[in-house]
């Protein structure tokens, strides 16, 4: 069938409010960028989720400096997209941006770096695979969190699901939420210990 599995909305937009109100990032130079996937039916809840999570948090944020980018999932592509950003508005000297998952947020990682807008930055990515990388870095990198996404618990509801659609005619759902927990340096070894 169609299922299709995605991250319960919001966990990046929570903890990028939270990170923003505790370092004062709240100023004329800074923006804020959703890096997207519009075309990915499971990836657009992980945006408009980050951005009402956010907002929520953060409700007098102007929205002349939020700014989305669409991109294809991969690094690359993440790269680009911010890196256009960061072109466009050279006002903003301090970006929190939310990717979709964790090569969006290296890719924006890798386009402050190179535009020198780093060290007053912070990403929030969604996987943990590529984030714990990052963690491990000597002088840490502006990729300061993630949703990560334990593909264990998604294998068990998978699993959990077919049986109960073999054994007792359960209708499996056509969409299911994982669950997530951010991790941070602080943190990873401890949640992901098992990945």
């Amino acid at each position: 069938n169609n299922k299709g599995y995605g991250l319960r909305p919001g966990f990046c937009g929570e903890w990028s409010a939270g990170y923003a109100k505790e370092n004062g990032m709240t100023g004329d130079d800074c923006g804020v960028l959703y890096l997207t996937a519009n075309t990915i039916s499971s990836c657009v809840p992980r945006t408009t989720g980050a951005k009402e999570k956010f907002e929520e948090a953060l409700p007098d944020w102007p929205t002349e400096r939020e700014f989305e980018a669409d991109y294809d999932g991969s690094q690359e592509k993440g790269y680009n997209a911010a890196a256009t950003i960061f072109t466009a508005n050279p006002q903003i000297k301090n970006w929190i941006i939310m990717a979709i998952n964790d090569e969006g947020a290296a890719g924006a990682t890798r386009a402050l770096e190179e535009a020198g807008l780093d060290s007053g930055s912070v990403v929030c990515g969604i996987g943990g695979y590529l984030a714990k990388l990052e963690f491990q870095k000597e002088t840490p990198s502006a990729f300061r969190a993630t949703a990560f996404i334990n593909y264990v618990d998604v294998g068990a509801i998978s699993a959990e699901e077919l049986m109960n659609y073999i054994l007792n005619g359960t209708e499996i759902p056509m969409d299911t939420r994982t669950p997530a927990t951010i991790v941070t340096a602080e943190n990873y070894i401890e949640v992901m210990k098992d990945q």
